[in-house]
């Protein structure tokens, strides 16, 4: 009776490589406590770029005025009803009336998987004074009420990230929960990727 050990193991070998080939993940992303504060973290963000947003449409009133008869055409006549309303750069009128907007973009790119302010979200210690600083610095003080409930929500996330980082011992990455959002391939070297940093932070 023929032998098909060597035939079967061998045709299991093609089929993982290209299983691996195709891109399908090996093993899933653990769900850990630095997971869930990324996820907190992203979901803070875009509440603070709604904050931005419900801030603009309340409080700034931008509007174009045709020069009508009488008035000279090259007059400054937008100055009050555009300029200093909404677009300047002007750094007072700019910064109360950008700043929450701004915070908001930039808590979501800290999240990009290839984003390049690793300076931020090296270490949880850092990724929560981040968030310590958006709470004071672009919601307390925007869009009212809705303003302070996501300013709270964000110093919850600041203590969540000083928690987790004094029960993990791995270095931050806040762009692991947007894994779902690449492709297996992707996620896969990412995986490796990170499990190579893990290990030389651990030896360090």
């Amino acid at each position: 009776m023929p032998d098909y050990g060597d035939y079967d193991e061998g045709k299991s070998r093609r089929r993982r490589r290209r299983r691996s080939k195709s891109g399908y993940p090996k093993q899933r992303t653990p769900v850990g406590p630095g997971l869930i504060v990324s996820y907190c973290a992203l979901f803070g963000g875009i509440m603070t770029l709604i904050v931005g947003m419900v801030h603009l449409f309340v409080n700034v009133e931008a509007e174009l005025e045709w020069p009508t008869a009488g008035k000279s055409f090259v007059s400054d006549h937008n100055r009050a009803t555009y300029r200093l309303s909404a677009f300047t750069l002007a750094p007072d009128f700019f910064a109360d009336h950008w700043t929450a907007l701004a915070l908001g973009a930039i808590s979501l790119y800290l999240h990009a998987p290839k984003q390049t302010l690793r300076i931020v979200t090296c270490t949880y210690l850092r990724f929560g004074i981040w968030n310590l600083f958006v709470a004071l610095y672009g919601d307390f003080g925007y869009a009212g009420g809705f303003g302070i409930l996501v300013g709270s929500l964000k110093i919850i996330i600041c203590v969540a990230c000083l928690v987790t980082g004094a029960l993990q011992k791995k270095p931050m990455d806040a762009g692991l929960c947007l894994q779902l959002f690449k492709s297996p391939s992707q996620r896969e070297r990412e995986e490796r990727r990170r499990k190579s940093r893990d290990d030389a932070y651990e030896k360090v």
